[in-house]
C-alpha cells in the first residue's frame, strides 16, 4: 500500500505530461483547436487504414476520397460534403465538431476544405505525412 501512494501519482504525472507534451507539439505546429485537431487526426487515421493494402501515396488516397464526396469536382468539399466523407470514413462527429474542423484546415476562410489545406491540416493534425509522394 506504501508503494501505491508513490506510483499512482508518478503514473498520472507521466500521463499529463505526455499529454501537455503533445498540445504543446500540435500548438507549435499551428493548430488553434485541439478539438478539431483530434478530430483531423481520426480522419487521417481512418484513411491511413483504408489505403493499408494499396501501394497508393496518402495524398493520392486524400486526392481519391475527396473525389467520390465532391459534386463540382474542383477538390473543394463543403460543409455538406465533409460531413458526408467523414460519415463515410465510419466516424461520427456532431455539426460543431464538423464546423470546428473546416474551420482549423480553412486557413483563408472560404467555407470550405480544399485538396492542400486537407492534407496539410492532417500532416499536422495527424503528427506528419505516411508514405507520401517524393
Amino acid at each position: 500500500a506504501k508503494l501505491l501512494q508513490f506510483v499512482f501519482p508518478a503514473v498520472t504525472y507521466h500521463v499529463l505530461y505526455n499529454a501537455a507534451a503533445a498540445e504543446a507539439k500540435l500548438r507549435m505546429a499551428g493548430v488553434k483547436d485541439i478539438s478539431a485537431a483530434a478530430s483531423w487526426a481520426r480522419v487521417k487515421k481512418a484513411i491511413v487504414k483504408n489505403m493499408e493494402n494499396s501501394s497508393i501515396t496518402f495524398e493520392e488516397a486524400v486526392k481519391a476520397t475527396m473525389k467520390k464526396f465532391d459534386s463540382r469536382g474542383k477538390l473543394r468539399l463543403y460543409p455538406d460534403e465533409m460531413k458526408a466523407l467523414v460519415e463515410s470514413l465510419g466516424l461520427q462527429l456532431s455539426d460543431d465538431q464538423l464546423e470546428a474542423m473546416i474551420k482549423e484546415a480553412d486557413l483563408q476562410q472560404r467555407g470550405f476544405v480544399d485538396y492542400p489545406d486537407f492534407v496539410a491540416v492532417c500532416h499536422v493534425c495527424g503528427m506528419g505525412p505516411v508514405k507520401t509522394s517524393t
